[in-house]
């Protein structure tokens, strides 16, 4: 549930992120400002792209351990 909720979390910041500097485009008026703006969206959804792939690594090693370890309990007990 915790991973779910974060994985949510880290798509809501890759799309919102460049969602926010396009309407501070519209908003800022100084271009010194926008600059600050449009990195600070840009890093949010990289942020929001890398932490969703972090999640979504750990959630296919776990799956592979569990599947790994499913794999080797079928096997010795059909050989015993």
């Amino acid at each position: 549930m915790f991973s779910s909720a974060c994985k949510l979390l880290a798509l809501t910041m890759a799309v919102f992120g460049p969602f926010f500097a396009g309407v501070m485009y519209h908003l800022v008026r100084q271009p010194e400002v926008y600059a600050f703006f449009l990195a600070f969206g840009i890093m949010l959804g990289l942020a929001g792209i890398l932490g969703f792939a972090s999640f979504e690594r750990q959630e296919r090693r776990q799956h592979q351990a569990h599947m790994a370890i499913g794999r080797g309990f079928w096997r010795t007990g059909s050989e015993g």
